[in-house]
């Protein structure tokens, strides 16, 4: 099943890479104001990466107390090489993982896919970890975060997400998400844009005991003793992107927000199963980038991050990814 889900996704990417490809004289006669954009998608181009994604589960009880579980994940380095439409990224070098007989062992299937088309930014993702830790736990009433005395592993939890984002942006003559997070582009003057589309998600958190450790229960209410959480998400999204231009340098920051219409299935410690009324939660996306673009060098930094804030839980998830890249054969 998770391999044909990958092979599903993998199918979808292609699409969307396929749609994204970009003509030059098409782009500059019909999408593309010259004065703000310069386009490198015609240059070769050989690049180091490192990644690091985080994703993090939180169960919230009725007094607003929070339990953050966090998987043990590693770092990933290598080269890529790019070339109009085709890119190849071979980041399989894995590194700075935790000490496994500390903070456990984490399996896991991360596939998140980000698309910058000529009128549209499109994300999709599938994730399916299982192995979490936990190492501290906030509760609102006194406004603390309590350290635990040891870390607690929990590789019987299993997290399992799917979703994604389609998103039309207004001043596509003028602003380039490309600049910033494929580097095919160049934002030669500053400029931003409005973005606003649909989103959809589901979560699913499930283990064969409480998610509630024992060690930390006597501080949650009962009612939240869960031992699966289910929730279906959709709804709207949009919000503001801006790029910040000086000579070379760039910075992006962006802000968007969504509501959506949330239907939940819970099953408790007991095996009671109950069904949430549909109702509203609420959904944070950030998009942010830095660095430098020249036509024959560029690096930087960029992280494009989620949250999706439930009524009895939470899950933050995202990529950061610092890059060095080289063009082979400029424009003049």
């Amino acid at each position: 099943m998770k391999f044909l889900i990958c092979l599903l996704f993998l199918f979808f990417n292609l699409i969307l890479v396929g749609r994204s490809q970009d003509t030059i004289s098409n782009a500059k006669n019909n999408y593309i104001d010259s004065r703000y954009i310069e386009q490198y998608s015609s240059i070769p181009t050989a690049y180091v990466s490192i990644y690091g994604k985080y994703n993090n589960i939180s169960l919230i009880d009725t007094s607003g107390r929070i339990l953050t579980y966090r998987p043990n994940i590693s770092l990933s380095f290598g080269p890529g090489f790019g070339y109009k439409w085709l890119g190849i990224d071979l980041s399989f070098i894995s590194f700075g993982s935790k000490n496994e007989n500390i903070y456990g062992k984490t399996k896991k299937i991360d596939i998140q896919s980000h698309f910058y088309l000529k009128r549209f930014i499109a994300d999709l993702i599938y994730q399916d970890y299982k192995g979490f830790y936990l190492d501290s736990m906030i509760t609102k009433l006194k406004d603390t975060s309590i350290n635990l005395h040891r870390v607690i592993i929990h590789p019987d939890i299993n997290q399992q997400s799917i979703g994604g984002s389609i998103m039309f942006f207004t001043n596509y003559r003028k602003f380039s998400f490309k600049s910033t997070f494929s580097q095919t582009e160049f934002q030669k003057k500053s400029a931003g844009t409005w973005a606003f589309g649909l989103s959809s998600h589901y979560l699913s958190i499930y283990s064969n005991t409480c998610l509630i450790d024992d060690s930390v229960k006597k501080y949650f209410d009962s009612t939240s003793y869960y031992k699966n959480i289910t929730s279906i998400n959709v709804g709207l999204i949009g919000g503001y992107f801006h790029t910040f231009t000086l000579h070379r340098w760039f910075s992006t920051i962006s802000l968007l927000g969504g509501f959506d219409g949330k239907y939940g299935y819970y099953i408790l410690e007991n095996n009671d199963k109950f069904k949430d009324t549909v109702n509203f939660s609420g959904h944070l996306q950030v998009r942010f980038g830095i660095g430098y673009n020249s036509n024959r060098v560029y690096f930087g930094f960029n992280l494009i991050g989620d949250g999706y804030f439930l009524t009895n839980s939470k899950q933050d998830y995202g990529t950061l990814r610092f890059y060095f890249g080289y063009r082979f054969t400029p424009k003049k």
